[in-house]
């Protein structure tokens, strides 16, 4: 019983209160022993409190954290020991090059006059679209890359399609490997999609192979929309290198070739580090409307449109304490009458229930 209320004052905040009492009742001696005395249970009362919580602890982590730390444990074993057996896997880049390209031997000038000792050794459009793969393969970290002849004589769009398909879901045969982008270069098909009647280019047949957001009709002869897929989006990236057209006349003029061959040289002297194409003010801009509208939220945009009615006050330095405690106060109104919008109405729950 003594014990039971001795742990109970122990526990509370009057224990030193308590004790005091208990030492001032006794002689010197009793006290200096009766101090020992308590230290020791004291310390045998920790002991014990902390080595049960551990083996609670211990106990409630087997279906917890120490159940995952072990299996990652092993996991990290086993995976060091087997390391040698796991195959790395490439990013695929695919050139489709237009057969009209790749077989002219013609000459073109480019930049060859501007900046010879970088560009000397390379004078047709084969040549530089060689190169071309090379500084896409030399520059990207575990990327090969792997060119298609594409043939208008024996070849189709829907083979194309087929043939990057097959390279994102099974790779090269000669390196482990799956593809992440394409470019397409020359005078290559681009697809037309029909979406709700409406016919237009787009590059999702080419692009997009898991949720696929158009299929091949081939009764319609017409990439159709598949009502079917949840959320789609491209799987790979993808470019699109034609010469200009400067004129009504069908194929590619010496002039044009030359703008094309042009481009390469550019590209290829951004990656021999000329200062000329490295080091420029200009910048790029680049928006993705489309998802960047699906991943705003109602409360962004308020907050958006406050920024646009004071962007002259912050421009021109027109602010305060008393401009700021506006805004503020005008913010918070906003989180105010969204937060009661969206309240539930009591009326709506019978009386008594939770």
């Amino acid at each position: 019983m003594f014990l039971g209320g001795w742990r109970c004052y122990i526990l509370s905040l009057d224990r030193h209160i308590y004790l005091t009492w208990i030492v001032e009742k006794f002689p010197l001696i009793l006290q200096i022993r009766f101090k020992q005395i308590f230290v020791g249970f004291l310390t045998f009362c920790v002991f014990v409190t902390q080595t049960f919580s551990s083996m609670a602890a211990t106990a409630n982590a087997w279906n917890g954290s120490m159940a995952d730390t072990a299996f990652a444990s092993l996991t990290g074993e086993t995976a060091e020991a087997a390391s040698n057996d796991v195959k790395e896997v490439y990013d695929l880049i695919a050139l489709v090059v237009d057969k009209s390209l790749y077989d002219n031997d013609g000459t073109y000038v480019g930049l060859v006059k501007d900046y010879p000792d970088k560009l000397a050794d390379v004078a047709t459009i084969p040549e530089r679209i060689e190169r071309y793969a090379k500084d896409l393969q030399n520059n990207s970290h575990r990327t090969i890359v792997k060119t298609l002849i594409f043939d208008p004589s024996k070849d189709t769009l829907l083979t194309l399609i087929i043939a990057l398909e097959n390279l994102y879901k099974n790779g090269d045969e000669n390196v482990k490997s799956r593809l992440r982008g394409v470019v397409l270069i020359g005078d290559i098909p681009l697809p037309v999609v029909n979406k709700n009647g409406n016919r237009f280019i787009s590059m999702f047949p080419l692009t997009d192979f898991d949720d696929k957001a158009y299929i091949f009709n081939p009764k319609t002869k017409a990439f159709e929309k598949n009502t079917d897929a949840s959320f789609p989006k491209p799987e790979i990236w993808h470019g699109v290198l034609r010469p200009p057209q400067l004129d009504d006349a069908p194929g590619f003029s010496d002039l044009e070739l030359d703008k094309l061959a042009g481009f390469f040289d550019k590209n290829h002297l951004y990656h021999a580090r000329v200062k000329d194409f490295t080091d420029f003010d200009m910048k790029l801009f680049y928006g993705d409307f489309l998802h960047e509208e699906q991943a705003y939220t109602e409360d962004e945009y308020t907050y958006y449109q406050n920024f646009l009615n004071h962007m002259d006050d912050l421009v021109y330095m027109r602010f305060n304490k008393h401009w700021a405690q506006s805004v503020l106060k005008s913010s918070m109104d906003d989180i105010g009458n969204d937060m009661f919008a969206n309240a539930p109405n009591p009326a709506d729950y019978p009386e008594g229930s939770p």
